[in-house]
C-alpha cells in the first residue's frame, strides 16, 4: 500500500518539535536502568492461555487514525497478550516526551521481541495492529501465524475518510500510529512464530 497522503502525518507520531522535550537518551542506560524479566512478564496473565483449542491470534486491520487501538482496548485488552511496538515504547519512556523509535528502539527491539517470542512459545492468545503498509508482508504474517498453530480472526477497524484524517490530525503525543509501529511487531512475531520449537 502507498505512504499515507497529507494530512495524514509522514513524520515521527511523538512530537519532535516540541520545546520541552527531553534530550535523547543512550541506548546503554535505558537497557541498565530496566528489569527485563519484570517489564516482560507485565504483558502476560493467565487470561490469555486458550480455555480450548488451538490459540488465537486477533489481527485488528484498518486505515490510519480508522480506531485500530480503541477497538483493541475496548474489546480484546482482556484474553490476549499486546504485540504492539508502540506499547513497548510508551512503557520504556515512563513519560517522557521522546520520538518513536528514536533512542529507544535496541531496548525496544529486544524486549518486544522477548514478548512475541514467549508469547508464541506458550501457545498464547495474542492480538496485533497492522494497516499494512504491505500487504505480501501481512499475507507472511498470516501464513507464518497458522504454522505455527494459530486460528487468525481478522477484525477490522472502519470510519470515514473525513474522520480518519481529523482523529490523525488531533493525535495526542503517546498516540503512536501503526503505520510507525507495524514494522517492528510485525517481524517480531513473524520471527517467533518461525523460530518455534513447541508442538503445535
Amino acid at each position: 500500500m502507498s505512504k499515507p497522503r497529507k494530512p495524514f502525518r509522514t513524520g515521527t507520531s511523538k512530537k519532535s518539535q516540541t520545546p520541552n522535550a527531553e534530550p535523547p537518551v543512550n541506548v546503554a542506560p535505558a537497557l541498565m536502568s530496566i528489569d527485563a524479566v519484570a517489564f516482560i512478564a507485565a504483558a502476560f496473565d493467565e487470561s490469555s492461555r486458550p480455555v480450548a483449542g488451538p490459540p488465537t491470534a486477533v489481527i485488528i486491520m484498518g486505515s490510519p487514525a480508522a480506531g485500530k487501538t480503541t477497538l483493541r482496548k475496548a474489546k480484546f485488552t482482556n484474553g490476549y497478550v499486546v504485540i504492539d511496538a508502540a506499547d513497548v515504547f510508551l512503557r520504556l519512556c515512563q513519560g517522557r516526551n521522546l520520538d518513536f523509535p528514536g533512542e529507544l528502539e535496541t531496548p525496544m527491539e529486544v524486549l518486544g521481541s522477548l514478548i512475541a517470542g514467549q508469547a508464541v512459545q506458550e501457545g498464547r492468545n495474542l492480538v496485533i495492529e497492522i494497516i499494512p503498509i504491505e500487504d505480501e508482508r501481512a499475507l507472511e504474517l498470516i501464513k507464518a501465524l497458522k504454522e505455527a498453530g494459530y486460528r487468525t480472526d481478522l477484525v477490522h477497524a472502519h470510519c470515514s475518510v473525513e474522520e480518519c484524517r481529523q482523529r490523525n490530525d488531533n493525535r495526542g503525543p503517546d498516540d503512536i500510529s501503526a503505520y510507525f509501529a507495524e514494522r517492528f511487531h510485525m517481524r517480531w512475531l513473524i520471527d517467533a512464530c518461525r523460530s518455534l520449537d513447541r508442538p503445535c
